[in-house]
Formats: C-alpha cells, sequence, structure tokens
C-alpha cells in the first residue's frame, strides 16, 4: 500500500543490532599478574557500582524448625534472618557418619529455576525427578555438608500472585525492588552471604574449607559467592558459563530479572565476572547439548575465563569441563574438584 518504505520500525532488530555492535569495555586483556591485579580491582569496583546496595548485614539468629532422618543423612530444616523483618527457609544437610565433635568441608548450595526451589537439590522432590538434580543431596552423601535456602520469590517465599512462569516471576519481583532502589541479583546474593555465615557458625564445619556450587541459575548465584566472598575457597558453577550476546539479547526468553545487573555488558560479560574468582580455584560444568545455554556459546565463554586465569598465572586453578550431556550437573568431576581444593570430606 505504502512504497518506498525503507526505515526499520523493528524495536528488537534494532536492539540486536546495537549488542552486536557492542564491545565491553572492561573486558580482561592483562598478559601479567601485575596487569590481572589492575584489572580486577578496576573491574571489581565497577561491578560494586552496578550491583547497587546492599542490605546491611546481620545476625542469621538461626533457628532449627525440624529434623528428619534419611537413607545417608540427617537433615533440618532451619529459620536465618536476612534482613530485619525478614527471614528465609533452609536445608542443613549434615551425613550420616558425622562423629562427636569432628569437623567436615562444607558447601553452599545454591538452586536454580526448579521445582520446589531448595526442595530440588535437597532432594525433596517428587517423581519424576533424576538423581542428578539432588546436587546437595549427592555431595552430602559425599560427606560434605551442604546447606541451601529458597531466594526470594521461590519455594516457600513464592509470591502471593499468579505469573505465567518462572522468568515472568523474577522480572515482577526485580521490577518492585528496584522501584525501592534495589537490584533482585543483589538482594539474593545478600542472602546466600548470610546463609554462609550460618553455615561457618556450626560446629561441625571447618571454616577453612568452604565451597559453593549451583546449576543454571544457581551457577549464576555461585559465580557472585565466589566473587563477593573470600571465605570461599572453591566454586563450582554449573551449565551458567556463557556470553551474553547469545543468551541475553539472542535468545530472549531465556533470561530473567533474578539474574540481571544494568548496565554490565557495557564493561563486561559473564566470564569477565567469574574471572574475578581468579586466582581461587574455579570449576565450570557445560554440556554439550544443553537446551538452555548453547555449547558454542559456552566455550567461547570459557575462552575468556581461560585467558583470566592465565593472566593470574593460576591455570592450574580453572577446571573446565565439557560432558557429554544437557542442562545438567555432572557428579565426578565435581567430586574430584572439591575433593582437591577442599580435602577429602572423609
Amino acid at each position: 500500500m505504502f512504497r518506498g518504505w525503507n526505515r526499520n520500525i523493528s524495536v528488537m532488530k534494532h536492539i540486536l543490532k546495537r549488542a552486536g555492535e557492542m564491545t565491553p569495555s572492561m573486558r580482561c586483556t592483562a598478559e601479567t599478574v601485575e596487569e590481572f591485579q589492575a584489572w580486577k580491582k578496576a573491574f571489581k569496583a565497577k561491578l560494586d557500582e552496578l550491583m547497587g546496595p546492599f542490605p546491611p548485614r546481620i545476625r542469621p539468629n538461626a533457628r532449627t524448625v525440624a529434623r528428619v532422618e534419611r537413607e545417608d543423612d540427617f537433615v533440618e530444616k532451619f529459620v536465618i534472618d536476612v534482613e530485619e523483618g525478614l527471614a528465609m527457609p533452609g536445608y542443613l544437610l549434615l551425613p550420616k557418619d558425622l562423629k562427636k565433635g569432628e569437623k567436615r568441608p562444607a558447601i553452599l548450595v545454591c538452586h536454580g529455576h526448579c521445582p520446589g526451589a531448595k526442595d530440588g537439590p535437597a532432594g525433596f522432590v517428587a517423581e519424576p525427578h533424576k538423581e542428578t538434580d539432588e546436587y546437595a543431596r549427592l555431595m552430602t552423601k559425599r560427606g560434605y555438608i551442604t546447606a541451601i535456602i529458597d531466594s526470594r520469590g521461590f519455594g516457600e517465599t513464592a509470591l502471593p500472585i499468579k505469573t505465567h512462569d518462572e522468568e515472568t516471576r523474577c522480572n515482577y519481583l526485580y521490577l518492585l525492588y528496584a522501584m525501592l532502589g534495589y537490584q533482585l541479583l543483589t538482594l539474593n546474593l545478600h542472602d546466600q552471604l548470610q546463609t554462609l555465615d550460618y553455615l561457618i557458625s556450626r560446629k561441625e564445619v571447618d571454616s577453612e574449607r568452604v565451597g559453593v556450587l549451583g546449576r543454571s541459575y544457581g551457577g549464576t548465584k555461585a559465580q557472585y559467592v565466589g566473587v563477593y566472598d573470600q571465605r570461599v575457597k572453591a566454586t563450582a558453577i554449573v551449565c551458567y558459563l556463557c556470553m551474553t550476546l547469545e543468551y541475553t539479547f539472542e535468545d530472549v526468553n531465556n533470561n530473567c530479572g533474578a539474574q540481571f545487573v544494568p548496565g554490565l555488558y557495557q564493561y563486561g560479560d559473564v566470564a569477565t565476572v567469574a574471572g574475578l574468582i581468579a586466582p581461587r580455584p574455579l570449576l565450570v560444568q557445560s554440556g554439550i547439548a544443553d537446551w538452555c545455554f548453547a555449547i558454542d556459546s559456552t566455550v567461547k565463554a570459557h575462552e575468556e575465563l581461560r585467558a583470566i586465569y592465565k593472566a593470574a598465572e593460576a591455570e592450574d586453578q580453572l577446571t573446565i569441563d565439557v560432558f557429554a550431556g544437557t542442562h545438567d550437573f555432572n557428579p565426578p568431576t565435581a567430586y574430584e574438584f572439591f575433593d582437591k581444593w577442599l580435602g577429602p570430606a572423609r
């Protein structure tokens, strides 16, 4: 009907073009330890700025509300304070062979977008399920003490509203907190650090041997815990490390407000943030057939991360496991990694 129309009116096309032309300005280009340390200081300061304010840290004031016995472990349900007027429920998994007075290494476990939130990794989700979904239970079966809480809006903290799916719920909660001047990822990170305070306070835990593990959105949280808490001696990021351009801009159904840091892509990518964990030990697991984070994208992120660890002269501290699986947890390399860097749990 109208001829001679040659201007773009597609907003999505415009966004993709802008994102494709953007080069994050603070990616690590260091080649020496000194250059790495200077980059790390500068990029961490920028990340702090983008993350926005954290709530004040308070005493967790933990209370155990139930205890159950299973075949391989004892599970204590607890609640901890994360902010004034807000508590989070969680589970502490204790190996059955833990002796009186013994101290074990411990792992903070972070759940993803999974049924039941903390219930999935802890092994409390009804059939059908896979054993590898129960990565907190598996690590406790290995001998580690593990702890896991619900993230805001998940599990027992679910919003009293109907949403289309989990991503919609995350986006809505992100908007609510943004109106109050907070980032949802920052608040969930804060809650994980409060949980780490509680975990380390337990008499059964060796505070010098603590790690963090998470898959998918749990991998996001594990990554940021590893960046923000030096008490973490070993970090495992499972099926999350990827490239922002592919997973956020090109796959618009694969991102949510719970994993969003405003303005981050101007300065760095997912692997750029993970690189701040260097020179401490880091495991990255990526499934060849991952339906959530395509292997081509994850391999690019692996390359960026390897370059950062090389500049930090810590190549031996980085383990990248590309396994023949999907969006899943691969127990053997996780066992080997945590046994090496936290010491065998038994």
